[in-house]
């Protein structure tokens, strides 16, 4: 994938990753205020990770950020999701149990615990295993 659009705000710097977290996958809170962990199932995205930084000539041979180092998340803006189920272009999607996005459509009654699960919707339909482009601004 190489370089990713410079549309949208990174973490500060000063996040670690609590454990490995590989490439474009919703990152989530660690266990504390500092840390970073992959995305759980219904939770609280902060991000998607990006590999901006590393460059081009990585691609292929690096696809995670180590525990202990600086990953690189985008909060908002375009930027790719690693997908963990087939999904449609235009749907709302959430993370799997590996911080894969998976279909977030909203339930009838929408609460806002549902609408923090939401990390953005898919811009181009895509099956397990693709890397596609994600609005994280558009939520609903």
């Amino acid at each position: 994938m190489g370089y990713q659009p410079s549309y949208g705000e990174r973490i500060y710097r000063e996040h670690y990753a609590e454990e490995e977290i590989h490439f474009y996958r919703i990152v989530k809170k660690g266990t504390s205020a500092n840390l970073l962990k992959q995305g759980t199932a219904d939770c609280t995205p902060v991000g998607i990770t990006i590999s901006s930084e590393l460059g081009p000539t990585t691609v292929g041979t690096v696809d995670s950020f180590a525990a202990d180092t600086i990953p690189e998340v985008q909060r908002n803006g375009l930027t790719y999701i690693e997908l963990g189920e087939t999904v449609a272009a235009d749907t709302l999607v959430k993370s799997d149990s590996v911080g894969r996005g998976v279909d977030g459509s909203l339930p009838t009654s929408v609460t806002p615990a549902d609408l923090a699960m939401v990390a953005g919707t898919i811009l181009e339909g895509g099956d397990v295993g693709d890397i596609v482009r994600i609005d994280m601004d558009r939520k609903v």
